[in-house]
Order: structure tokens, then sequence, then C-alpha cells
């Protein structure tokens, strides 16, 4: 029983790789195009292919950069530019946390009434 329990984690955890592949910069006629279409001081945040990460308010906005708060951005160094104005923090990773645990013991239980109803081992 605890060796079907522990092979489902095992496999589980290796299904899933822990850290992410680094990802290329993407195109920085793409992210022109986003931030044309957002609004003067919006809430921004931004993460560079050098793995710096900006959050302010939108700025001045040229062909080449823009402005996220005090700090200038140009387009062929962002790595990904995100609304900021909608994130919670902490509560959504609070929460997402505890769908996760939540969905692990709902297996580790069927797991068991599975080893229990064929007579365990």
């Amino acid at each position: 029983m605890w060796r079907m329990i522990l092979s489902a984690t095992l496999v589980l955890a290796l299904i899933r790789p822990a850290y992410p592949a680094l990802q290329p910069a993407g195109n920085p006629d793409k992210f022109r195009a986003r931030v044309a279409s957002f609004q003067p001081n919006t809430l921004l945040e931004v993460k560079t292919i050098l793995g710096t990460k900006w959050k302010g308010n939108l700025g001045q906005v040229t062909t080449e950069s823009f402005e996220v708060g005090h700090q200038l951005v140009r387009f062929d160094e962002v790595k990904s530019l995100r609304d900021a104005t909608h994130i919670s923090g902490p509560k959504q990773a609070g929460l997402a946390a505890l769908f996760i645990l939540g969905g692990l013991a709902v297996i580790y239980i069927a797991l068991g009434l599975v080893a229990w109803a064929t007579g365990g081992d």
C-alpha cells in the first residue's frame, strides 16, 4: 500500500520539472504593440532578459523604449510584460497552494481506498 502511494507521488514529482526552462526574449514588435494598447499610468510589471523585474506606472513611450515608474526599459530587453492592476499576490498564491494540497489529499485518499479494497500491499 505504502509503496504504491510513494510511487504515485514520485511519478507526479517527475512529471512536472522543478524549475521552468529559460525562455528567450520576446519579439520587440509584439511588446511595442502591447505597450501601445495600455492607457497612460497603467500599473505594469516588466521582466527583462537579464532577470531584473520592475513594477510601476507606464510613463513616456518612444519607438525604442518605454518608462515604467522611473526606469527606462528598451523593447528588445523585455522578456515578459503584464498588467499588474489585477494581481492579488499572496492571496492568489495561498489559494493555489490550498488547491494543490487538496488535490494531493484526494489522490492519497483514493490510493488508500484502492489499497484497502485490494487487501493492502
